[in-house]
Order: structure tokens, then C-alpha cells, then sequence
């Protein structure tokens, strides 16, 4: 059983998205390939003190990235998987950590990977109903959220991540992934949008993209995705939606 795990706080907004980044941490920390047994699930259930739901959601996710393996058996339990695109190349972009090109580089690359993203959660659509009702849950949490920018940006990279491991083509899945995750790691500082007219406007566009998603029509997700981020004529900065900026050096 691994030692000195301190169970998920309570306020957590996404647990079993934050469950995820904490398993993800040990993953890393741990850096095996494929041999090391983290436990069983109820042992890391209990562990960080979570419902069953959340730890399989949690799983899920993780087998979906390729970092867990989830055996069954006396001997089985959850191990650490072989390193898949998406662990080699998220390893590879901590090493830009402070490089303000950098960040912007991956931050272009990922918005244009976007439509490619949102074509293949399209293409399997009529195939996950559970998956596009979850999706149109989470936009309605972002504009429950509205006020607050910290829990409406948690949401919103939640959906990003949830339409990203719909789709069947497990490289444009790690490399997504990969970069978001490195954009996400780097944004720390949080700031509201301009007014809320725009904030809701970033809401209805994450809706319209979640909804040409759900059409299972690949064009029109692909055309709803083209639009997100916002134009610049709406002042925000090449930050996500205007809602975050980097913790060193603005971007704006």
C-alpha cells in the first residue's frame, strides 16, 4: 500500500478529476514502466477517501491516457501502464516550463487541434449517449459557475478533457492531453471576463460546440470548434476564453 496519501479535500469542485492529478502525480514520482503495483482500487479507495463512482471514474480516465493498467485477478490490482504518447510527450513539455514561447507555441498548437478534437467526439457520438449527456452537464456547471472565473474555468477544462477521450484516435487523444495539461499546469492566475455579457458568451460557445458534438455531424463540430477562442475583437488576450494568464509575464 503506498505510504503518505493525503485524502481529497472536501471542497474539491471536479474530484474525480482531481483524483486524477493526484494519481497522475504518483505515476510520475514513481516512474515505473508497467511493473509497479499501485494497489487495488478499494485500497486506493480508501486511501484518498473517495466513493466507489469517483474512483472508477478516476480509473477510467487514467486507463483512457494510458498511465494505469487495471488487472484482474489474485494478483492483480492497479499498476502503471506503458508510457503512451501522452506520458512521453507530457514529460517532455515540463522542460518548457518558463519558456514564454514555448507556452505559446503549445497553446497555438492546441487551439488548432480543436476541431480535430471535437470531429472525432462527433464521429462516435450516437455510439456514447452517456458521454454527450455528461458533456452538456458540465457546460450547464460553467454557467452555473458564471460568477466565479476559478470553478467556471475548472469546468471548462474538464470539458475540454471529456471531449478529448471520446474520440478513437488515441494520438490526437495524447497529444491534446499532453499540451492542455502543460497549459494548465502554467496558468495559474485566474481573472474574470471583461463583463459577464462575455463570460456568457463563452459558456454559450463551449454549449454550441458540446451540441454539434452531439448532432454526431463531423463538419458542424468541426465549425463550432473553429470558433472557440473568442475573436479578438472582444479584447480578451490570447489567454483561454480571456479567463486566465500566466502566473510570470502576461500574455496580453
Amino acid at each position: 500500500m503506498l505510504k503518505g496519501i493525503v485524502p481529497l479535500a472536501r471542497s474539491t469542485s471536479s474530484r474525480a478529476e482531481e483524483l486524477v492529478r493526484r494519481i497522475e502525480g504518483l505515476v510520475a514520482e514513481i516512474g515505473a514502466d508497467g511493473r509497479a503495483r499501485l494497489g487495488s482500487k478499494e485500497q486506493l479507495r480508501q486511501q484518498f477517501q473517495v466513493a466507489h463512482g469517483t474512483m472508477n471514474e478516476a480509473i477510467r480516465v487514467l486507463e483512457t491516457r494510458g498511465l494505469v493498467e487495471l488487472r484482474r485477478g489474485v494478483n492483480g490490482g492497479v499498476f502503471i501502464g506503458t508510457p503512451s504518447v501522452y506520458v512521453r510527450l507530457g514529460n517532455g513539455l515540463l522542460g518548457f516550463r518558463g519558456d514564454a514561447g514555448s507556452f505559446e507555441h503549445c497553446l497555438a498548437v492546441r487551439n488548432h487541434l480543436e476541431p480535430l478534437v471535437a470531429i472525432e467526439a462527433a464521429k462516435v457520438a450516437a455510439e456514447k449517449p452517456r458521454a454527450v449527456t455528461e458533456l452538456f452537464e458540465i457546460v450547464e456547471k460553467m454557467r452555473r459557475s458564471v460568477e466565479d472565473s476559478a470553478e467556471s474555468i475548472r469546468w471548462n477544462w474538464h470539458l475540454h478533457r471529456r471531449i478529448a477521450e471520446m474520440g478513437r484516435n488515441g494520438v490526437l487523444t495524447g497529444i491534446y492531453l499532453a499540451l492542455l495539461g502543460f497549459i494548465e499546469r502554467e496558468l495559474t492566475d485566474i481573472k474574470p471576463a471583461r463583463s459577464r455579457s462575455v463570460a456568457e458568451r463563452i459558456v454559450n460557445m463551449h454549449y454550441d460546440i458540446v451540441d454539434a458534438i452531439a448532432s454526431g455531424d463531423p463538419k458542424k463540430a468541426e465549425e463550432a470548434a473553429k470558433k472557440h477562442p473568442l475573436p479578438p475583437e472582444d479584447d480578451l488576450g490570447p489567454s483561454l476564453c480571456g479567463l486566465q494568464e500566466r502566473s510570470q509575464g502576461k500574455l496580453s
